[in-house]
């Protein structure tokens, strides 16, 4: 411990020695004060992630702070640590480390398409989700279902170098995600809720797999007596599937850059078999779900954020989630 108060001073300059001790060499992030990288090596899943960890404005020796967990870093992890700093500055949520979880890879977000496909999804899945996965991830091939492994991963190998690098308090981590990441999350709050105290939701891809979510709540409830955790769900108010369905029409006339009408009209009709992707409908219900089980130590709540996009939800998303689960904000 003497070793860790001493490396931080200010920011979390200071700590890139103590950090390559754990994750190896750590990489400045131009441009973003106290952000650095390295790229880190998983023997559980056999995959290099990039990881980003920004530090408070001002790190007070002695003391260990809040974590949050971002995934999908590598488009994320910019506005969520900035989100994160500026709210601390106000004393809308405490001052904390932000984390973000994403691939070594240098030509563009469409790269870590595939690695999140196999990461965030915690099983294969049916028809459905393979050809949403060739529509998303490309022609790359990928076996989805490595949702166990990645978690695994975070809770093994990432959050304990992480406790070894930095001055974080192992009792105060929040997770969060949009989409597949959003899916993730709330899987991980059914099946493992202890590995993290708070959790950020954001439009969660729930109905995979024909909407299994309600098979995992109800082995949650006939399991468990309790779930310790704070939780904020949310989707945009546009996420609904008029919307969508309009949008797959106009895809049918002039296919999105990488699609073929073929490729659109498959999945058109797979959704029409399998039922039309819920999100601004399901979150609700989600939410209703668990409030019903009276959980004596879960607080969870849930707000969409009205005129916002599958696409645009997330700086308001990250926002309000930080504050809610950190006790600043209420629906």
């Amino acid at each position: 411990m003497k070793r860790m108060v001493a490396a931080f001073v200010l920011g979390g300059m200071a700590a890139t020695s103590l950090a390559a001790d754990t994750l190896g060499p750590m990489t400045p992030m131009t441009g973003l004060h106290n952000a650095e990288f390295a790229d880190f090596r998983s023997a559980v899943v056999d995959e290099k992630f990039r990881i980003f960890v920004a530090s408070p404005a001002f790190v007070e020796p002695g003391r260990t702070y809040p974590v949050i967990y971002v995934l999908d870093a590598n488009g994320a992890f910019g506005m969520v640590m900035e989100t994160a700093r500026l709210l601390a500055f106000t004393g809308e949520i405490p001052a904390a480390f932000v984390v973000g979880v994403g691939y070594a890879v240098d030509h563009g977000f469409a790269g870590t398409m595939s690695k999140r496909y196999r990461d965030l999804s915690p099983n294969r899945g049916g028809e459905l989700e393979e050809l949403t996965r060739q529509s998303a991830a490309g022609a790359e091939p990928v076996t989805p279902g490595g949702g166990p492994a990645f978690l695994k991963f975070l809770r093994e190998e990432l959050m304990p170098a992480i406790e070894a690098a930095y001055p974080v308090d192992p009792n105060d981590a929040t997770i969060g995600g949009a989409s597949l990441g959003g899916l993730f999350v709330a899987w991980t709050l059914l099946t493992e809720p202890e590995s993290f105290q708070r959790y950020v939701v954001i439009s969660p891809a729930i109905w995979w797999n024909q909407e299994e979510v309600w098979q995992w709540e109800e082995a949650t409830a006939a399991r468990r007596r309790d779930i310790d955790a704070t939780v904020f769900v949310t989707a945009g108010g546009l996420e609904v599937v008029d919307l969508l369905k309009s949008q797959v029409a106009d895809w049918l006339d002039q296919p999105p850059p990488g699609m073929a009408a073929p490729d659109v009209q498959a999945i058109h009709d797979a959704y029409g078999k399998y039922g039309w992707p819920r999100m601004a409908s399901i979150t609700p219900e989600f939410v209703a779900k668990l409030k019903s089980r009276n959980y004596p130590s879960l607080k969870i709540d849930v707000h969409n954020l009205p005129d916002e996009t599958h696409m645009s939800v997330g700086p308001g998303a990250w926002s309000r989630g930080l504050r809610y689960v950190f006790g600043h904000w209420e629906p």
